[in-house]
């Protein structure tokens, strides 16, 4: 006779304790995802992304800008190397330096 009174007592506890528990920890621990805070970190992290592209981008240009240049001014001096080196040959000094004229020391005055 005992057995069955316990085992209906068992079975209506589980089902009503199971639900009623789910209840109560949903109230007392609610979950820690906000969805506004998680979407406004989204959304800063993805202006920032676009800014660091932008960043990349205009760096990207100043480096080719920057190499344009770099190789301008080495054909500059190139040319510039060749004229100095045809001008030294028509003077006919072929790269030595002309003698210069020295100056003789002054007698020390009496």
């Amino acid at each position: 006779m005992l057995r069955l009174r316990f085992f209906p007592g068992l079975v209506v506890g589980i089902l009503l304790g199971l639900p009623l528990g789910v209840i109560v920890a949903v109230l007392l621990f609610p979950s820690h995802s906000d969805t506004g805070a998680t979407t406004a970190e989204i959304v800063e992290l993805s202006r920032r992304l676009a800014d660091s592209q932008r960043d990349k981008e205009a760096l990207n240009r100043q480096i080719d800008e920057f190499s344009t240049l770099a190789e301008r001014m080495k054909a500059s001096f190139s040319e510039l190397e060749r004229r100095f080196k045809s001008m030294e040959e028509e003077l006919g000094h072929g790269g030595q330096v002309p003698p210069t004229a020295t100056i003789a020391p002054s007698a020390p005055a009496r």
